[in-house]
């Protein structure tokens, strides 16, 4: 018996836990939720720089911009792909889609970007992503990454 209720508490207290880790809205869901959540765009073309504005805007209103701007996508098709599918769920999400033409505005921000930041500066970003990588372990094995719930998993 007591080791039934021993067994019993455990069990509520590990489904404790994930409910706590699921209601973290600060925990991380992806390693590249852990870098910087702003890029340094004054010396991008001015285009870019409203683009930029236009990709704030948008992307931060369901998950922080550290998402897209440390994630490891670098083309269109990738960028697009995922695009569509947050179009899909900021309606679905806050009643809000992007505005028309936005969403092919945020894509060649991304590409841009992504050809300056993770392409020309390929080194760097593998680092920074290196040690990303190591910090979201690190929170998991200590129980404070959350899991990403099938929806999450396709807008990594």
């Amino acid at each position: 018996m007591h080791a039934a209720l021993s067994w019993l508490a455990a069990g509520l207290f590990a489904a404790g836990a994930r409910a706590a880790e699921a209601s973290d809205p600060a925990a991380p869901s992806f390693y590249y939720d852990l870098g910087p959540e702003s890029i340094d765009v004054s010396k991008y073309p001015w285009t870019q720089r409203e683009n930029y504005e236009v990709f704030k805007k948008n992307c931060q209103v369901c998950h922080t911009l550290a998402r897209p701007i440390n994630a490891p996508y670098v083309d269109r098709r990738d960028w697009g792909k995922f695009i569509r599918e947050m179009h899909v769920r900021k309606k679905e999400w806050t009643n809000s889609p992007f505005a028309q033409g936005e969403a092919e505005v945020v894509i060649r921000f991304l590409v841009f970007d992504a050809r300056i930041r993770k392409i020309e500066r390929r080194m760097e970003f593998e680092e920074n992503a290196r040690r990303l990588r190591a910090e979201f372990n690190r929170l998991k094995k200590e129980g404070r990454a959350r899991k990403p719930v099938p929806e999450d998993s396709r807008s990594r």
